[in-house]
């Protein structure tokens, strides 16, 4: 989280230059979210921030080895990138026992040479999201599918400081066979302790990992919708607390659009409060769209206070049309409560007045 414009707020660090060597300062924010096999984002088991007590020497692995200690507890299995390749997850993994690791290699091994070198047993089609560089000095990647060849192998890493024996681990190769123009073919080495035997092994392995993703778009709903980059708070500590509470409305917009997506018979009061229900539905009755009788239903009519044209060319509603129709139904919904209390008064004073002249 970036706050190089709050420079009266206290304990921020650096976390970051550009290429003028600028600093920006902002809170290194670790979260760990729980999602399904099918994609759908079950909630956020951790946020955690770098202590400033801690000094600036401590490794950036601990925050990744702390969050794979609360993974243990729920025996499910820790998909990361490229910053939590060292042997000491690894070797964190074989002492827990509990939980399996899927990580993304970020060293060069070895192993990756024979990999690569080594006749691919299969193919997989797989989808690539498109990538915006945050230096000028980078290029971005666009949306496309990818062609590519898979491999597998079984192989032993060793403790780079000879204090442990080596870890039995898995790798599984992807390399793009045909990208287009002049654009780097995608490769990604992924190591794991699961059990990788098969052409199907290693799908399930890349699918669990192509999951991942889902953390860029908590991150994106964190900071464009959210907007927690423009708070004006004090001190880190009451940012932390701040950050902290918009990560559980960042994962319940997530969460609102895929079951929206997936399961949208559902009924509306999964998500939507009993006064939101009648203020959709009476909104509902004036732009002239299906009551809020299901989930999906409710979702389409929020869709359209924040933007959506709901054409029959425009896709699924997203991340962002949501966090927006959320924000105003939560204001109008407000208004709708105060003017239902108000009239509830006036009745009751009438009422009350009304049987005063009686007696």
């Amino acid at each position: 989280m970036r706050y190089s414009t709050r420079p009266a707020c206290t304990d921020l660090e650096v976390i970051g230059s550009n290429q003028t060597t600028a600093k920006t300062l902002g809170l290194p924010l670790h979260a760990t979210l729980v999602v399904t096999e099918d994609g759908l984002t079950l909630g956020v088991l951790r946020g955690s921030f770098k202590d400033p007590e801690e000094g600036p020497h401590v490794p950036r692995t601990q925050q990744w080895i702390d969050g794979f200690k609360d993974i243990c507890e729920t025996q499910v299995i820790c998909v990361a990138d490229r910053e939590a390749d060292s042997f000491a997850m690894f070797a964190e993994q074989r002492r827990q026992g509990k939980a399996e690791v899927l990580i993304r290699a970020k060293h060069d091994r070895k192993l990756f040479a024979v990999m690569r070198s080594g006749k691919a047993p299969g193919n997989v089609e797989i989808e690539i999201q498109r990538v915006t560089a945050r230096k000028q000095a980078r290029k971005g990647r666009s949306y496309r599918m990818v062609n590519a060849e898979v491999r597998y192998g079984r192989f032993l890493l060793p403790d780079p400081k000879n204090e442990e024996e080596p870890v039995v681990m898995y790798g599984v190769h992807v390399l793009e066979v045909e990208p287009p123009g002049d654009a780097p073919p995608v490769e990604w080495m992924l190591l794991t302790s699961m059990e990788v035997g098969s052409v199907a092994d290693a799908r399930r392995v890349l699918a669990m990992y192509l999951k991942r993703w889902r953390v860029e778009d908590f991150f994106r709903v964190l900071k464009s919708g959210c907007k927690v980059e423009r708070l004006g708070l004090r001190t880190s500590l009451r940012l932390q607390r701040a950050i902290t509470m918009y990560c559980v409305i960042s994962w319940r917009v997530m969460t609102l659009v895929q079951l929206g997506r997936e399961v949208p018979e559902l009924d509306a009061d999964v998500f939507f409060t009993e006064m939101e229900l009648r203020f959709l539905d009476g909104y509902a009755a004036r732009v002239k769209l299906p009551k809020p009788s299901t989930l999906g239903a409710a979702i389409l009519i929020v869709a359209v206070l924040g933007g959506y044209q709901n054409r029959t060319r425009d896709g699924p509603v997203g991340y962002q049309i949501m966090w927006r129709g959320l924000e105003r139904l939560h204001l109008m919904t407000l208004g709708y409560e105060l003017g239902y209390e108000v009239r509830d008064e006036r009745l009751s004073a009438c009422s009350h007045g009304c049987s005063s002249g009686f007696t």
